[in-house]
């Protein structure tokens, strides 16, 4: 059966004009509106009851609010671009365009619905988003359905890798905790429960906060780590950006990654593969939160009733970065 994306490719125009076209949405001239409808008929397109139900809304526009600097300047790992992928994906079939934004103001109040990727810390009221369809995919606000990743059951399959390996005096780096954004801890909490389940008591000394999530407060982590504990064999850091920092410091100690110590990440950050040795990581299926996350917020679109927490599964990825103890 044809999709909206094979009438965008047959016509040339893009799929958020194909489905205006055929939803009698939007400002097209008749002839634009004429090609594409042609195109559909000799292509066999039957419109799905989730597209005729859309048609009702105004704007067609979708707000995706990141407040994350770091990001909004093109540093952006790679997980949250295949979630905005996989997140427009599903939108743009449904002809939605998207507006991309820090903040939210109240001109903006024409939006037909919300995606959050992060929002800014004077911003963490739930009742400034209310009033639109909203779906998050890394804060938690509350009465607002987020998708993320199973953050604990990944930090309990990264450490437990490692405890097969042998390796015991396992530190743990971990980004910014906050109510907001609560991966970090909730990978903590995760490192904990492993090593409690494998007889390992828990060293509080093994634990490290790095004040961002990026490669340089990896380095100064676990140069920190190595001043007061030089007997760790392994590493978890809760990004691979903050593993790339630390494989750099392990390098300058005289630490040879993986015979003197093992580090493993998480994201999936495709550029591990790249960096020597070869990162082994918790891999974030980025792709599928942006799915999921289109299909929640068509959904709330349509007048459905979500869940109030998706939670997608991550899967370890084993490269050269891990070894025998």
């Amino acid at each position: 059966m044809a999709t909206i994306y094979d009438i965008a490719k047959h016509t040339g125009f893009s799929p958020p004009t194909v489905s205006k076209a055929l939803n009698n949405a939007g400002n097209l001239s008749e002839g634009t509106r004429d090609l594409i409808r042609k195109a559909a008929r000799e292509l066999g397109y039957v419109p799905n009851m989730a597209a005729r139900t859309l048609t009702t809304r105004r704007s067609h526009l979708i707000g995706i609010i990141d407040s994350d600097l770091y990001r909004l300047n093109a540093f952006s790992p790679p997980a949250f671009t295949n979630i905005m992928a996989g997140f427009k994906q599903n939108m743009e079939a449904h002809g939605f365009e998207f507006l991309l934004l820090s903040r939210l103001y109240e001109n903006h109040r024409d939006l037909d619905g919300l995606l959050l990727m992060a929002i800014a810390a004077d911003q963490n009221d739930a009742s400034l988003y209310s009033k639109f369809p909203c779906i998050s995919v890394n804060d938690t606000l509350p009465g607002i359905s987020k998708v993320i990743t199973a953050n604990y059951a990944g930090a309990i399959a990264a450490v437990q890798h490692l405890i097969n390996l042998g390796h015991r005096r396992i530190a743990y780096i971990h980004g910014p905790v906050t109510p907001l954004s609560p991966a970090a801890g909730e990978r903590r909490r995760g490192y904990r429960e492993c090593l409690k389940q494998n007889g390992i008591s828990i060293d509080n000394d093994l634990i490290e906060k790095a004040d961002s999530w990026q490669p340089p407060e990896g380095y100064r982590a676990v140069r920190r780590l190595l001043e007061r504990r030089a007997d760790i064999t392994a590493v978890f850091a809760c990004s691979d950006h903050l593993a790339y920092g630390a494989l750099k410091a392990l390098g300058e100690a005289g630490r040879r990654v993986p015979q003197d110590i093992s580090i493993v990440g998480f994201d999936g950050d495709p550029y591990g593969e790249f960096v020597s040795p070869g990162l082994t990581t918790m891999s974030q299926n980025a792709a599928l939160i942006g799915r999921t996350a289109g299909e929640l917020l068509l959904k709330k679109l349509a007048g459905g009733e979500c869940p109030g927490t998706v939670r997608i599964e991550a899967e370890l990825i084993i490269r050269g970065s891990t070894g025998r103890a």
